[in-house]
């Protein structure tokens, strides 16, 4: 019996929604008073991408309920994630400039520390399947640095977000569809992982509004990763994902 993704070539439809885009160094990253610490320790979290990519490569050599046109799009997803990876790095090296280069503690090796140690932590201690820890991340960790990216970043920062944004869209509904598949959940400990790096990532997050503050951003990835959406971003117009079970499979998911 085929899978309904399967008959209906969901997958090769997640794949021609693709767009190509490039890496490109960016000038004038700059960030809302308030924000630049919550950005510029997501920015740190970029190590997550290439675990990602391998995630899922990892979860290709496993049996997994897809055809021939599922496979060419998880290998496809796994170059974005390098793509990804460049495209934040360019990012930093000029963020840096803007934050850390004015202040006068090890600010930086401490976030490049702490980013390290989650991205270790996930990779060698939760003992999830791969794609459910893809899933994870890039549902509840990636779409809420991506949202946080276009509300308090610069235009640089709002360009990135909106390129990378256009990729994940599409990882988090072939994941999240594959994970249903499997009928597999994630972990208590990738639970809190995940709950730990929104928390650190917002921490020192003080802007003036509704959403300036941590409590917002972890109720955002807390509803992401068990309900697939997050009503309080739907002014984001890029951090709504509609659940698997909503999704119809001739069509992408809707982003808000």
């Amino acid at each position: 019996m085929k899978l309904q993704s399967e008959s209906e070539d969901f997958f090769a439809h997640l794949h021609s929604q693709k767009r190509p885009w490039s890496a490109i160094k960016v000038t004038d990253s700059n960030a809302t008073i308030g924000s630049h610490s919550s950005l510029a320790r997501g920015l740190a979290l970029r190590t997550l991408e290439v675990p990602v990519g391998d995630f899922i490569k990892e979860a290709t050599k496993k049996d997994l309920p897809i055809n021939n046109n599922g496979l060419a799009l998880l290998q496809s997803n796994i170059i974005d994630e390098e793509r990804h990876d460049l495209q934040l790095q360019y990012l930093f090296d000029d963020f840096e400039w803007v934050y850390y280069k004015k202040l006068t503690t090890n600010t930086l090796e401490k976030d490049n520390e702490i980013a390290k140690q989650f991205t270790d932590h996930v990779i060698n201690d939760c003992d999830d399947h791969p794609l459910v820890k893809a899933a994870v991340l890039e549902r509840s960790v990636f779409f809420v640095l991506l949202p946080l990216m276009r509300a308090y970043g610069s235009t640089s920062f709002k360009t990135v977000a909106a390129d990378i944004s256009n990729d994940e869209q599409i990882h988090v509904a072939v994941n999240t569809d594959i994970q249903h598949s499997l009928g597999a959940t994630y972990s208590r400990k990738l639970n809190k992982a995940r709950y730990d790096m929104v928390a650190w990532m917002t921490e020192d997050l003080n802007v003036e509004g509704d959403k300036g503050n941590q409590a917002f951003w972890l109720r955002q990835s807390t509803s992401l990763l068990k309900r697939s959406v997050a009503p309080g971003l739907e002014d984001t117009k890029r951090a709504r994902v509609t659940s698997f079970f909503e999704i119809d499979h001739r069509n992408l998911p809707t982003y808000y």
